[in-house]
């Protein structure tokens, strides 16, 4: 066997998770790895579902190689698929061009330390020595690793530039092709498909055929591809990580710390105490990559990142009754981190529509620290993801509740809700099971979830409106009660206004119904998109999600009635999801297009804000819609709209485009102030 060079030092890999969680004295899903430059959590692509085709055939060879995966990079690289090669991860490119166009006594040319070890393994793995003078190939890596900067190109030619972390930089070399630069990109990083090993280097179309011939035959696996072809149809979008990754540092240097300005998914943050920092992390479950002269701190989610954050400020850990749990099957993947002994911090985001907002509830009525993150196989329906979430939060309770000393067995309560009467009773004895009955509401709202109970409702006819007279006719005959002589106003006569309330499969429908014929209005509760045309004033409520609402409009086809009713100027309100789903989008459920009856687009709370913000807030401005008052509001998501003309505590509270009113608090549950504001509506009406 040749030798290799002296001094030659092999890649180091840190140490498993197991190793780490016995150092720490910590179960391994307690660790919290900082150090690996990955994303948190896999893709929603990355399931069973897009390795199926490939594993029915895993017992035959790719014949004709990979001709998909090819034209998908060249197409999202925007080059030609002749350009493209394809290897196990940017690591096995590296090496393939180092050993392609070096060899013993040749010269290679690295980036100056600290920098990736891999251009220095390769180099002397080729036989070659490291220096710049006379140098046959000129390694570059940018954004840099690990301090993040973006170098300048170096003249160098042939030049190799790794570009792993290019989405979160959005600056490449590959215009550069034609003047002899190699561009060397992995699906380790944004694409969250570490484990996979798959990569892609882009040439100049003889150079890539030339390095073709070097590889071995297939060098990726069929899963691999199939894996990186499912991630490429929905390229992650990693302006959240660059926004998270502005507030770590900005958390950091509130600490005292100095990191560095970072155009990737980690931050570096120069220190000469490195080990004990790494220590005093470790203890508490953080891994961080020590490197010379600083640690270097992956780019997370908000919630594992202010763990790191607190124990950097020295934050004693909470007695808390806490756990992190994952649980995966063939069909979801879910991952929990639960605190018993919360404050009920929630964020719950699997897909699942409706199924993430009972969860939400759950969590924060029970004063509970929630976080879920999973996903599944959505398109046969909800129903795995919401089981798996279930049964993964199930086993997380049951984790953090240990051995119970202490704790009650039993327990019970009866809590009124919007539309019903709810009675539970917990046993945590540790026996399964569960008994639920339901009794149907005779005024119950058609479930979007399936077309059966939208179609019966369709089909209902229009004389299933409920009404008591109209805000007038009512109001009128209640003051000549009261006061015979009293002249009744031009306001109190005429028809009762008829309200038709959008069924559409979103919550809360019962409760904005009854809040409607308490002031006298004629209601209906519609799936017929004519009688939401004919309405005096049509009520877009809702409480779920953008998703699942948007595509229950659609099914109803109440999505169109929406739009003829603003074109034509006629009166629309919506209710807190009702608010959101008539902006131009939502940021939901991954994206959702909204109706486009007012401009703007719903974002999640951010800035630290509760999640989700539940309870009475004050209205600010507004004042024909309840300035000043005080309201109800239960949401996670908010509009950013020119169009808003109130806010409660910073964020949009009324919106009013045309004829369309909007209001992210809940009026049919803030008593007087809310009655009040429904009066003012059906007036206008």
């Amino acid at each position: 066997m040749r030798e290799l060079a002296a001094g030659f030092r092999p890649y180091e890999w840190a140490e498993s998770t197991d190793a780490l969680a016995l150092r720490a004295g910590l179960d391994p899903v307690e660790i919290v790895r900082f150090d690996g430059n990955v994303p948190p959590l896999p893709l929603p692509s990355s399931r069973p579902g897009a390795i199926a085709s490939a594993l029915a055939d895993v017992n035959t060879y790719p014949h004709g190689g990979y001709p998909h995966i090819h034209e998908a990079i060249a197409a999202y690289a925007g080059v030609e698929p002749e350009n493209v090669v394809l290897g196990a991860g940017g690591d096995d490119l590296i090496l393939l061009c180092a050993r392609s166009f070096a060899g013993p006594g040749d010269v290679v040319s690295v980036p100056p330390d600290p920098t990736y070890p891999l251009f220095r393994v390769a180099a002397q793995l080729a036989g070659a020595m490291i220096g710049d003078d006379g140098a046959v190939l000129t390694f570059c890596c940018r954004p840099g690793n690990p301090l993040g900067d973006l170098p300048p190109l170096p003249a160098a030619r042939p030049l190799v530039v790794d570009e792993a972390y290019f989405e979160y930089a959005a600056e490449t070399a590959v215009p550069l092709l034609a003047d002899g630069v190699i561009v060397i990109r992995t699906f380790s990083k944004a694409f969250g498909l570490a484990g996979a090993r798959i990569g892609y280097l882009l040439a100049e179309r003889g150079t890539a055929a030339e390095l073709r011939a070097r590889q071995a035959p297939a060098p990726v696996s069929t899963l691999s591809v199939a894996l990186a072809l499912a991630a490429l149809r929905t390229p992650p979008d990693v302006a959240a990580v660059v926004e998270e990754r502005e507030r770590l540092a900005a958390g950091l240097r509130a600490l005292g710390f100095e990191p560095l300005p970072s155009h990737a998914n980690f931050v570096f943050v120069p220190t000469s105490d490195t080990q004990e920092i790494a220590a005093r992390l470790l203890a508490r479950g953080c891994v961080v990559r020590v490197t010379r002269g600083g640690i270097r701190i992956t780019v997370r989610d908000r919630e594992d990142d202010d763990l790191l954050l607190a124990v950097l400020a020295g934050e004693d850990r909470a007695p808390t009754r806490s756990v992190r749990h994952a649980r995966a099957t063939a069909e979801t993947a879910v991952r929990v981190r639960l605190g018993l002994d919360g404050a009920g911090r929630v964020r719950v985001e699997t897909g699942a529509g409706l199924y993430d907002h009972l969860f939400e509830q759950l969590a924060f009525h029970g004063s509970l620290d929630l976080i879920v993150d999973g996903s599944g196989d959505l398109e046969t329906g909800a129903h795995h993801t919401a089981e798996d979430t279930a049964i993964a939060l199930g086993e997380a309770i049951d984790r953090a509740l240990g051995d119970r000393r202490g704790i009650a067995r039993y327990g019970s309560a009866v809590v009124p809700m919007d539309d019903a009467l709810a009675r539970a009773a917990v046993d945590l004895g540790g026996r399964r099971g569960a008994q639920i009955d339901l009794a149907e509401d005779p005024a119950r709202e058609p479930r979007a979830l399936g077309a059966h109970d939208a179609a019966r409702q369709r089909d209902r006819p229009r004389s299933a409106s409920r009404g008591r007279g109209g805000v007038q006719g009512r109001r009128a005959c209640s003051a000549r009660r009261r006061a015979p002589r009293r002249q009744r106003a031009a306001v109190d006569e005429g028809h009762a206004v008829n309200v038709a309330i959008c069924a559409y499969g979103a919550g809360n429908i019962r409760s904005v119904q009854l809040a409607f014929e308490r002031l006298g209005a004629s209601t209906a509760i519609a799936v017929d998109p004519d009688i939401v045309l004919e309405a005096d004033l049509a009520v877009l409520p809702g409480v779920g999600s953008a998703g699942s609402a948007m595509a229950g409009l659609r099914l109803c086809g109440l999505d169109a009635a929406l739009r003829a009713r603003a074109v034509a100027g006629r009166p629309i309100l919506g209710i807190c999801l009702g608010l959101q789903l008539a902006l131009d989008e939502s940021e939901e459920d991954g994206g959702v297009a909204g109706l486009g009856l007012a401009p703007g687009r719903a974002v999640r709370l951010r800035d630290g804000r509760r999640v989700p913000r539940i309870g009475w807030a004050r209205l600010e401005g507004a004042p024909l819609h309840g300035g000043g008052e005080t309201f109800w509001f239960a949401h996670s998501y908010a509009a950013e709209t020119p169009a808003a003309t109130a806010t409660s505590e910073g964020l949009t509270a009324v919106v009013e485009h045309g004829s369309f009113v909007g209001v992210q608090f809940h009026p049919e549950k803030s008593g007087a102030a809310g009655g009040r504001f429904l009066e003012r509506c059906l007036s206008r009406a």
